[in-house]
C-alpha cells in the first residue's frame, strides 16, 4: 500500500512539472507581455481610460497576430517558393496591422504622449536590431572556431 501512494505521488509530481514546463515559455512571454506594458503606462503617464483602450488595442492586435501564425510544421510542408510567398504576404499583414495600431493609439494618445510612445518603439527596434547582430557576430565566430580546430588526424 506504502509503494502504491509513492508511485502515485511521483506520478503526480511529474503530471505537474511536466504541464508546468510546458507552460514556462509561454509563462516567461506573457510576463514579459506585462511589465512591457506596466512600463508603458508608467513612462506614458496614462489615465485610467487611455490605459484600458490601450490594453483593448493591444489585445485585439495580439489576437489578430496570433490568428494569423502558422506553425513551423505547416511551414515546412510548403515549397521553398510558396514559404517565401507566405512570409512575404505574413510581414506585409503584420505591418499593416501594426499601421491600424499605431492609428488608433493616435486617437487615444495625447500629442505627447503619441511623440513618446514612437520615440519608445525607436529605442526599442534597435535594440532589437543590436540584440540580432550580436547573436549573429556571435554564431558566425562558433562557426569559426569549429572551422578552425585542427584535425586529429595531423
Amino acid at each position: 500500500m506504502k509503494k502504491l501512494i509513492q508511485i502515485t505521488l511521483v506520478a503526480a509530481l511529474m503530471v505537474v512539472a511536466s504541464s508546468t514546463f510546458a507552460q514556462g515559455k509561454r509563462g516567461m512571454n506573457a510576463d514579459r507581455g506585462k511589465a512591457k506594458m506596466d512600463k508603458m503606462i508608467a513612462d506614458l503617464e496614462l489615465t485610467s481610460d487611455q490605459t484600458e483602450q490601450v490594453k483593448a488595442i493591444f489585445k485585439t492586435e495580439r489576437a489578430k497576430m496570433n490568428e494569423d501564425k502558422i506553425s513551423r510544421e505547416d511551414m515546412k510542408k510548403l515549397s521553398e517558393e510558396d514559404r517565401r510567398i507566405k512570409i512575404a504576404q505574413m510581414k506585409l499583414e503584420r505591418a499593416e496591422s501594426a499601421k491600424a495600431t499605431k492609428a488608433k493609439l493616435r486617437e487615444v494618445l495625447s500629442a505627447e504622449q503619441f511623440a513618446k510612445y514612437e520615440a519608445m518603439q525607436k529605442q526599442e527596434q534597435a535594440e532589437r536590431k543590436e540584440h540580432r547582430q550580436e547573436r549573429m557576430e556571435h554564431k558566425l565566430e562558433k562557426q569559426d572556431m569549429h572551422q578552425e580546430e585542427p584535425s586529429s588526424n595531423g
